[in-house]
């Protein structure tokens, strides 16, 4: 194995290791606004409740 290929090697591993924290970071996103989402609409919901009693 050549220098030149071990090096070709080493960049398109940590360049899939780049893709894969975007992935990861994207789906975590994409967890948190559907979980925290819905707490927020029903937090907006019960305010007026709150206020007015």
């Amino acid at each position: 194995m050549s220098l030149k290929e071990l090096f070709s090697e080493e960049s398109a591993s940590s360049d899939f290791g780049a893709v894969y924290m975007i992935l990861v970071f994207a789906i975590a996103a994409l967890a948190l606004i559907v979980v925290v989402k819905p707490m927020y609409k029903s937090a907006q919901k019960s305010i007026p409740k709150s206020i007015s009693n």
